[in-house]
């Protein structure tokens, strides 16, 4: 790293390729301590994160079809199931497949981190992804499969690779730039959330050149053929239409659930982001860049009708965190790479200091209710082990919910758990609704219940981590 990038770079004055670093390396050698510290986490707690409603179908079907379980054309999760995938082909244990599979998502910043700073050398914007992680990430640190969330640390480096003089860095962003809408449709928000930032800090003959204009174009070209030419998916389709009905909640949206939520989460659950967001507004003002304080706080309320109208009951805050954390993208960025440059080295380590300190301790704290979860689950499987059976069916209405939280994923979960010490101690459990055809379930020849479809014993059997023999029929429990 050159010396000329530790110094500050003046508020808008960047320039095309900019790299501007700081005066010290405390900013970069926290922030990469900072996501050293999830990825400790992630190896401590891969119970409680991979053995966990989504996380626990995606792995499961990574395990039984020896291959990527690629879902709704996210094709970025990829980079993350390699590693269980390279884990059975290697043939480890159980427990090493899901450990790993915990590992490669905090793995997976640190790997941009790395991007960020020693190939495209844009050591603020890896500082910035950093932050991204570390500023809110709580409770989607055990809800770990998030496609957005990925796609957003994907866009930060393709934006970062666009800065990087020379045209190999440019090639691979205009490559990322297509590849991040098929990480998740969203994550294209954050791809032009940061193209506008720094766009907006260069010249008017800069402006002017075509160039410049590229990544958006991509991105949105792409997003154009995913929604309008391209074999959609039941799962975004489902989801975009959600959003019907905008206009008529956000005329009411302080009234809505999904606001009171929003409001409670960020004065007690996420410190940082309320005094982060008015400082960087009294910073900009203060020193009258007009414009990023607009894009800025227009970013802000945008995303905030978007996801407060459209998850306007209050979704579970596991889930609709995924969302918030695009918020903290939107602080992220120009705290990193505009105010934190002007502080003083003690006032970055006391920040970081903080941060470090209350991100770990609200992680291990929100640990504790994901390990309630995990072991009241333990028990469950623990109790079946006293029946002579290995399939076993239970109505919703008689499962412990507040623990389990939702209850598709109770086959792949407790297939997982029950294996994890030989494959001979596997068994299923099927949480189910009222009205589903219990009798159907019960009868099924070699096969468990699942919500996608019976799971054969031939396809559990053959992978070596899970072995089935019981063909008397299911036990409905009571």
């Amino acid at each position: 790293m050159n010396t000329s990038d530790l110094k500050p770079t003046p508020v808008g004055q960047a320039k095309p390729g900019w790299d501007g670093g700081y005066a010290s390396p405390w900013p970069l050698r926290l922030a990469a301590g900072g996501l050293l510290l999830l990825l400790l986490l992630a190896a401590l707690y891969w119970r409680e994160r991979v053995i966990m409603i989504d996380a626990a179908y995606q792995v499961f079907s990574v395990i039984v079809r020896g291959d990527l379980a690629i879902q709704a054309q996210r094709f970025g999760a990829a980079l993350v199931q390699l590693w269980p995938l390279a884990a059975v082909k290697a043939g480890l244990s159980l427990p090493w497949v899901l450990g790993l599979y915990s590992v490669a998502f905090q793995a997976y910043p640190l790997i941009f981190f790395g991007l960020l700073y020693y190939w495209a050398r844009q050591p603020r914007i890896a500082v910035a992804l950093a932050l991204y992680y570390l500023l809110m990430m709580t409770h989607t640190f055990f809800w770990i499969q998030s496609e957005l969330i990925q796609g957003c640390a994907a866009a930060l480096l393709t934006v970062g690779l666009t800065l990087k003089p020379g045209w190999v860095g440019k090639a691979v962003a205009a490559v990322l730039s297509v590849a991040v809408v098929y990480w998740h449709p969203l994550a294209v928000v954050a791809l032009l959330y940061a193209w506008g930032f720094f766009f907006l800090r260069i010249g008017g003959d800069e402006r002017r050149r075509l160039s410049r204009y590229l990544l958006p174009a991509m991105a949105i070209a792409a997003m154009a053929y995913k929604h309008f030419l391209a074999t959609g998916n039941a799962y975004d389709a489902h989801a975009m239409g959600m959003a019907e009905g905008f206009t008529d909640r956000l005329l009411h949206v302080f009234g809505l659930a999904a606001t009171r939520e929003f409001g409670l989460h960020a004065l007690f659950v996420y410190w940082f982001y309320l005094p982060v967001l008015a400082g960087l507004s009294y910073f900009y003002a203060g020193r009258r860049q007009w414009r990023l304080l607009a894009w800025l706080w227009g970013a802000t309320l945008s995303w905030l009708a978007l996801i407060l109208t459209t998850y306007h009951w209050g979704a579970e805050l596991f889930y609709i965190e995924s969302y918030y954390l695009m918020l903290g993208l939107f602080i992220a960025l120009p705290l990193a790479c505009d105010w934190m440059p002007q502080w003083r080295s003690a006032v970055v380590v006391g920040f970081f200091a903080a941060l470090l300190m209350v991100r770990g301790g609200q992680l291990v704290h929100t640990f504790q209710e994901y390990h309630g979860r995990y072991f009241r689950l333990q028990q469950m499987v623990e109790w079946l082990r006293g029946y002579p059976e290995q399939r076993f069916l239970l109505l919703k209405q008689k499962a412990p919910m507040d623990k389990l939280k939702m209850e598709w994923a109770s086959p792949y979960e407790t297939l997982l758990l029950s294996s994890l010490s030989h494959p001979d101690s596997a068994l299923s459990l099927y949480i189910t609704n009222d009205d589903a055809p219990l009798d159907e379930f019960r009868r099924l020849d070699r096969a468990c219940a699942a919500p996608f479809g019976p799971i054969l014993y031939d396809d559990l059997n053959r992978t070596g981590y899970f072995y089935l023999r019981d063909t008397a029929w299911a036990r409905i429990l009571e």
